[in-house]
C-alpha cells in the first residue's frame, strides 16, 4: 500500500493516505510523514488529515519542520 504513495494519479495517493491514516500503524505514519511534501496540495492535505487523525504528535513534528 505505501507503494501507492508514488502513484502518478492524485487521487490515488489521496485515497491511499487516508487508507494509511485508518490503519495507525507506526509504518503508516512514516510512510505518511515522508510523502508530506507531495506535490499535489489537496494529496498534502490528505496527508496532513491523516497524520493528525492517526498521530497527532508526528503532525505536530512535521509542522515543526516546516
Amino acid at each position: 500500500m505505501v507503494a501507492l504513495l508514488q502513484d502518478p494519479s492524485p487521487e490515488v495517493r489521496a485515497l491511499c493516505a487516508e487508507a494509511l491514516a485508518g490503519l495507525k500503524t507506526q509504518w503508516g505514519t512514516e510512510a505518511l510523514k515522508q510523502a508530506a511534501q507531495d506535490e499535489d496540495p489537496i494529496v498534502r492535505l490528505y496527508i496532513l488529515r491523516g497524520l493528525v487523525e492517526s498521530s497527532p504528535f508526528a503532525a505536530v513534528s512535521l509542522f515543526k519542520e516546516v
